[in-house]
Parts: structure tokens; C-alpha cells; sequence
């Protein structure tokens, strides 16, 4: 079995690299191998620094608002697809995807029983007419 190589301590030039990283939209391990520091020592840190802990959450947040704003702007370029993903999150209660929308189980059997009563209706009046 090879050894496994020695990682440098996780310094404040570190945590600065992987924090960049993470602002970058860099994943968590990967930042982890490219700042030189083990996954076990991120979660450590993670855990006991509660500070670094809201530097990760910021530097994550960062990286979706990148994506959020080229989606922003791409929407405003004419991207339909980029329009309805601002539209369905952002006003949800008058832009949603009517595809994906939740089945009112109670409205479906109701309406099931208007129905059945509808046709035994229709049926009691096509034997009135056949009596005649």
C-alpha cells in the first residue's frame, strides 16, 4: 500500500485558496485536493470553526449567484428556458409548470362522481325514450 502523502497544515493561505475555489463553484472535495488539505481535516474544520463554517456558506452562495445572474441575463437574451426558470421560482403562485403541478385527489373524485351520476342519469333517460 502506498502512503498516502503528507498534507500541509490548513492555514489561513489555504483556507483562502479554498475559499476562492468554492467562490469559483468549485465542489468541496475538489477544493479540498486543490488547496492541499484532506477531506477529514475540511470537516474538522467545518465543525469546530464556526466562523470558517459561514466563510464556506458565503463562498457557496457567491458561486450559485454567479450562476444566477448569467442565468438573468440569458433570460433577458431571449433564453426561454432561462425565462421560466426565473418566472417558476421567483413568482411561483402566478408562473408554474402546469406539467408538474400536484393532483387534487379529492377535486379528481369528486368530479370522478359527478360523473358516474351524470351517466346514470344519461342512462335512465335512453330507457325512458326506448319505453315509448
Amino acid at each position: 500500500m502506498k502512503p498516502r502523502p503528507h498534507r500541509e497544515k490548513f492555514d489561513a493561505a489555504r483556507r483562502e485558496i479554498f475559499l476562492d475555489l468554492l467562490r469559483k463553484g468549485v465542489r468541496r472535495t475538489q477544493a479540498c485536493k486543490k488547496a492541499g488539505i484532506s477531506r477529514p481535516t475540511f470537516n474538522k474544520c467545518m465543525n469546530n470553526n464556526k466562523k470558517f463554517a459561514a466563510e464556506v456558506a458565503q463562498a457557496e452562495t457567491d458561486a450559485n449567484e454567479l450562476v444566477e445572474q448569467a442565468m438573468f441575463s440569458s433570460a433577458l437574451k431571449g433564453n426561454v428556458t432561462a425565462q421560466q426558470v426565473w418566472l417558476y421560482n421567483r413568482d411561483p403562485d402566478r408562473w408554474s409548470d402546469k406539467r408538474n403541478s400536484q393532483l387534487d385527489i379529492q377535486k379528481f373524485e369528486f368530479e370522478v362522481g359527478e360523473f358516474k351520476k351524470a351517466l346514470e342519469e344519461l342512462d335512465a333517460l335512453k330507457a325512458k325514450v326506448k319505453q315509448r
